[in-house]
């Protein structure tokens, strides 16, 4: 008898702890996290955005973004240990190693924490309330053809 009820509440537990799992979009415990990148680049250049980004655990591909177009993931925070890592390459530009999402953040440069939108323009990419990270091989300003006052 005793047997048969251990086997019993597994089962219970198992199936509620999936249902729990399943309405909660696969994060038990954790925040649910939204990296996004809308490209915000010149329509009049033709040359796509070409986003690479990973984690440890995955490598989430290249995707090509036109202006005006977004790509975004979802993942579960670790917390401490959850690091996503991009690289952004346009008409020849590039930036590596933008951090996207650290969850080592205490100060969460993320609006809220929960969606982190990342904005690319013809000077770099940024976040909403965080730094700016230009463009790695930007020329850069020609400060004798600036007029003096």
């Amino acid at each position: 008898m005793f047997i048969k009820t251990t086997i019993i509440y597994f089962v219970l537990f198992f199936f509620l702890f999936t249902i729990i799992f399943h309405v909660t979009d696969g994060c038990f415990i954790v925040s649910k996290i939204r990296v996004q990148f809308d490209n915000r680049l010149p329509a009049n250049i033709p040359k796509p955005l070409v986003v690479h980004c990973q984690t440890e655990e995955d490598d989430l591909g290249n995707h090509t973004l036109t202006p005006g177009q977004r790509w975004g993931f979802d993942l579960c925070e670790k917390p401490f240990t959850t690091k996503v890592t991009c690289e952004l390459h346009w008409n020849g530009l590039y930036r590596n190693h933008i951090i996207a999402f650290n969850a080592k953040w205490f100060n969460s440069p993320c609006s809220g924490a929960v969606h982190c939108v990342w904005t690319v323009n013809a000077k770099g990419a940024t976040l909403p309330h965080g730094e700016f990270h230009y463009w790695e091989n930007l020329p850069p300003p020609n400060f004798n053809s600036i007029p003096k006052i």
